[in-house]
């Protein structure tokens, strides 16, 4: 079925057939070197609310002006849908199954999950947050919902003053689907972003990409599936530190790894420094993405207590009991800082939220917050003595070994054949999405519509 509501669908969806799907990269973000905050490009640079009362919790200065304690916060948004529905759709079918996603994910209610994770914040009132899976659905180039703007406005209604200072885009998939009954031009981008609370002087906003990438291949194709990190310099608590958040591959272990190496590269030459993101790993394995980091930061659950896991409710976000059972969201330190206590939030069953479309949890994941005592003076080394021996180019330039992640020209990853792949919900199969672009024009293709 076509539709005439966009005078060049047709033509991009014939285009699509013929297996162009779309991936944007992730591009830094312009900052104001020395200004209070950070500039951000687009939509996404607005302040949040500028005349409310202070977030509850803020920075503290000890009698002593020796020490001060800040906040830190991560936060997965969760799309609200499982894209792994999109393996098991005949070619027939697989337009619809793509536009019933987008209704399953509305129906997943942000605007009401928006409400209830704008207020975590206020109770926490977190100086930084990493946000991921801050998604964006066009139709036919028009906005069908942006998670990102949700939020914002949300804090807004809550008189609570952050903005969003640094962005990535991981995935940006162009595609057809049948939408409200018409055969549609879908667009879904995948962004980590930053926000900053209005009192926190940033400045050098920026974002990079991954070399190391997960390839799906389909059809004879091959997709590479674009990750990366979002940061920016902040004075919290009166010391200069950087704040990192990323959302690592889900769906490849040594990819997973590669990356994790090049995240420590990128900013092995910070002293203080914060990352706070999902990185799809976490202590048990020995020789995984979340070891990579702690040879070079600490993880303040480590150090200030384990409050449990973080993931991973139902992809829908319906299930009654929790399922939460692995810690993947993480905060990782360096430098002088001291982490005094680590929290969840949206983790409890008092925690759901109530829609009209029924009850659900805030995300798939609960929110972790960091409290960090910020030392004054530093007097820390800007790394443990148990650097890794890898470094952060490993992942293009080493010869490969067992587990290990390599990388060709083209910037894409490939592992040594063992079976690394995990089921996590949402954007954690990032992979599904991109595959099912490729799936769906060779589909279009041997159907013939045009």
């Amino acid at each position: 079925m076509t539709s005439s509501r966009h005078p060049s669908r047709r033509r991009l969806l014939r285009d699509l057939g013929a297996g162009a799907v779309g991936l944007a990269g992730a591009g830094a973000l312009g900052a104001r070197t020395g200004s209070r905050r950070a500039a951000a490009a687009g939509d996404d640079a607005r302040a949040v609310g500028t005349s409310g009362a202070p977030a509850a919790a803020t920075d503290t200065t000890a009698a002593t002006a020796a020490t001060a304690e800040t906040r830190v916060m991560t936060r997965n948004l969760a799309l609200g849908a499982d894209l792994t529905r999109l393996y098991d759709a005949e070619d027939d079918e697989l337009d619809r199954v793509a536009g019933d996603l987008v209704a399953t994910a509305e129906e997943s209610r942000f605007d009401h999950r928006a409400a209830a994770i704008a207020a975590e914040i206020e109770a926490t009132g977190p100086a930084l947050v990493g946000l991921q899976e801050a998604v964006r659905v066009e139709v036919d180039s028009e906005v069908r919902f942006d998670y990102l703007n949700v939020l914002r406005r949300a804090l807004r209604e809550r008189g609570l003053d952050y903005e969003v200072v640094a962005r990535a885009t991981n995935a940006d998939v162009t595609l057809p689907a049948a939408v409200d009954g018409l055969l549609s031009v879908l667009t879904v981008v995948d962004r980590d972003a930053v926000l900053v609370r209005g009192d926190v002087a940033t400045e050098n906003a920026r974002s990079g990409r991954f070399d190391a990438a997960l390839e799906v291949k389909r059809d004879g194709r091959t997709v590479t599936v674009p990750r990366g990190w979002a940061a920016v310099d902040a004075t919290a608590a009166g010391r200069e530190t950087t704040f990192v958040t990323t959302h690592l591959e889900a769906a490849d272990a040594a990819v997973r790894r590669a990356q994790a190496r090049e995240l420590v590269g990128a900013f092995e030459d910070r002293e203080s420094v914060v990352v706070a993101g999902d990185v799809n790993d976490g202590p048990d394995d020995a020789a995984g993405a979340y070891q990579q980091l702690a040879r070079t930061f600490e993880d303040a659950a480590a150090v200030a207590g384990d409050p449990g896991p973080t993931c991973c409710q139902n992809a829908n976000l319906r299930n009654r009991r929790s399922r939460l059972s692995t810690r993947l969201d993480h905060v990782f330190v360096r430098g002088p800082l001291v982490p005094t206590a680590v929290t969840l939030t949206g983790e409890d069953g008092s925690d759901r939220v109530d829609t009209p479309d029924g009850t659900v949890w805030p995300s798939d994941h609960a929110g972790v917050v960091a409290t960090l005592r910020v030392e004054a003076e530093s007097t820390t080394t800007a790394a443990p003595t148990n650097t890794p021996t890898e470094s952060a180019t490993d992942a293009s330039t080493s010869t490969p070994t067992a587990g290990s992640a390599t990388t060709g020209t083209d910037g894409g990853a490939t592992n040594d054949g063992r079976d690394t792949t995990v089921s996590v919900p949402g954007f954690g199969v990032t992979a599904a999405l991109v595959a099912l672009g490729t799936a769906l024009a060779a589909a279009l293709r041997r159907r013939g519509d045009d």
